[in-house]
């Protein structure tokens, strides 16, 4: 049986990680990061959906933590890389 629920258990983290990770707004990037190298997170908007964000720069807060190289991997570098190579 698996541990009780909480918030980002290293549990459920290891499960969703053998798949897929999809954070939202309200998750904590850096605690994620303890998880996912920087190197394979990124950021989209999802707007215009409900749970997009309407002004994307808005989620540079949920990135202040992270030095300005790791801001510019995770907020355009990482998808670049996935878009383009």
């Amino acid at each position: 049986m698996p541990p009780p629920r909480s918030n980002w258990s290293d549990h459920i983290i290891k499960s969703r990680l053998r798949h897929t990770a999809r954070l939202i707004v309200e998750d904590d990037v850096a605690e994620i990061a303890h998880y996912i190298p920087v190197e394979r997170i990124l950021f989209g908007s999802d707007w215009p959906h409900a749970e997009g964000m309407s002004e994307p720069k808005e989620y540079l807060e949920n990135v202040a933590t992270f030095t300005a190289a790791e801001r510019k991997l995770i907020m355009r570098d990482n998808a670049r890389a996935l878009t383009f190579g």
